[in-house]
């Protein structure tokens, strides 16, 4: 819709103004169907659709400046100029518009301002924001103490647990030096006891040997007896005197090796060995009376069997390794 209406001049007819009234009431139709169109009714025909969907006349619109022209001519007073031109009026009334319209948008937001402020006032929507704030502090204070309770234990827990780990380790150290003290003493119970027994098997064999001298010297004192009366000695007692000696050296004290097989073999060689003839008696003849060679005394014979029998230094300690390393 474009143009508007026509004011009528002074020396205009009443025709102009009948036409500029007609216009009039077609752009007040215009208007209404623009701002109230007819939704629910059909359209009657392809005339009432394009009148109810395209609700615009077109009018002719006149030149201002001659308008302006024409009416400073018959203005009053012979003037032949207008106190306002017909495009500053209109930019007048589009700012006073304009105007008022900027107004009107400042009031309207200062009254939705003020409205909300008075009805959030009124309202318990701070009330509820600080109760749920509350709410929420309340919760995060919990959730932080539960927090440090549950730490809490679990330190102690593992605490409680190092603790039992470091009383079941002292536990065990002391268990395993009882058992090594023990071990120990057993130990020493056992090479006392073998020291015991070797003592008293050395014992013994001093018996046996101080015994087997006792017989040797007894034997001797009974050959020089039958050496003095004249007559040989039996042949039994010559054969049990080495035999005697040779027992007296093959008992080792005790503890120790055994003395080396050869040993042992030196006095049955001793014994095996051919004596010549009236060996230990004088010949006899008419009026020669027998007599024995000398020999040598029972103790120098015995005291020589315990040195031959007597083990070394070296056999010794030998023998204390061996037994220490088979008790290991």
């Amino acid at each position: 819709m474009s143009g508007g209406a026509k004011a009528p001049g002074p020396g205009q007819g009443a025709g102009d103004v009948k036409a500029v009234r007609a216009q009039l009431e077609l752009m007040g139709q215009d208007s209404t169907r623009v701002s109230a169109p007819d939704w629910t009714a059909p359209f009657a025909g392809l005339e009432d659709a394009v009148d109810r969907l395209l609700p615009y006349h077109m009018f002719g619109a006149e030149d201002p400046a001659e308008t302006d022209a024409r009416e400073a001519e018959g203005a009053p007073g012979g003037s032949g100029r207008l106190a306002t031109s017909r495009h500053e009026a209109w930019q007048d009334h589009v700012m006073h518009r304009v105007n008022e319209f900027g107004a009107g948008l400042v009031m309207l937001d200062k009254r939705i301002r003020k409205a909300e402020s008075e009805a959030l006032q009124r309202s318990q929507l701070p009330l509820l924001m600080l109760q749920s704030y509350a709410t929420a502090e309340a919760q995060a204070l919990g959730a932080g103490e539960v927090q440090r309770r549950i730490k809490a234990e679990h330190d102690k827990k593992a605490a409680l647990v190092r603790a039992q780990q470091e009383e079941a380790r002292k536990q065990q150290e002391a268990l395993e030096s009882q058992q090594r003290q023990q071990q120990s003493m057993a130990e020493r119970l056992q090479q006392q006891q073998a020291m015991a027994a070797a003592a008293q098997q050395k014992a013994a064999q001093q018996q046996q040997m101080a015994a087997a001298a006792a017989q040797q010297q007894q034997q001797q004192q009974q050959l020089g007896m039958a050496a003095g009366m004249g007559m040989a000695p039996p042949q039994q007692m010559r054969l049990q005197m080495p035999a005697v000696a040779q027992q007296a050296a093959q008992q080792p004290p005790p503890g120790l090796q055994q003395p080396h097989p050869m040993m042992q073999q030196q006095p049955m060689m001793q014994q095996q060995q051919p004596r010549p003839p009236g060996f230990g008696v004088a010949p006899q003849g008419p009026g020669m009376v027998p007599q024995q060679r000398p020999a040598q005394p029972p103790g120098q014979q015995a005291q020589q069997a315990q040195q031959a029998a007597k083990p070394s230094k070296a056999d010794l300690l030998a023998a204390m390794k061996a037994k220490i390393t088979q008790r290991k």
